[in-house]
């Protein structure tokens, strides 16, 4: 581009290019040193630029917090499924009397009694 037709010079110079850059120059400058609100800008979606930072540590904070908290629950489950498998207590039924139990099972595992023994233990410890 070239002179414009009533012969004048745009911003002193016979091309328009350098016009046109030192203009865009000053309004980059414009924008920059002024706030959004002061130019008329809403923002967006999530706030204006200052406040998108925000927003990104806020859904980082909360996405650790619910990996911890979904952590902790099935630690939970787990241990407790553990123990319910481990010890399976009846109702009203004394400490010594699992011992007992235990005791029989392993004689007969070890093969210090006989089958028929075992039986009869059994039912003795349940009656």
């Amino acid at each position: 581009m070239t002179v414009p037709a009533s012969g004048s010079k745009v911003c002193g110079t016979g091309d328009v290019w350098p016009c046109v850059l030192r203009c865009y120059q000053a309004s980059l400058a414009t924008r920059l040193l002024t706030s959004g609100e002061e130019r008329g800008d809403m923002g967006g979606m999530m706030g204006t630029a200052g406040t998108a930072w925000a927003w990104i540590v806020l859904w980082i904070v909360l996405g650790v917090a619910l990996l911890v908290t979904g952590g902790v629950v099935a630690a939970r489950a787990l241990a407790t499924r553990r123990d319910a498998a481990s010890s399976p207590v009846r109702a009203g039924e004394p400490p010594g009397l699992q011992e007992a139990r235990a005791a029989l099972r392993m004689r007969y595992a070890n093969g210090e009694i006989s089958r028929e023994d075992y039986l009869q233990g059994k039912v003795e410890l349940e009656d």
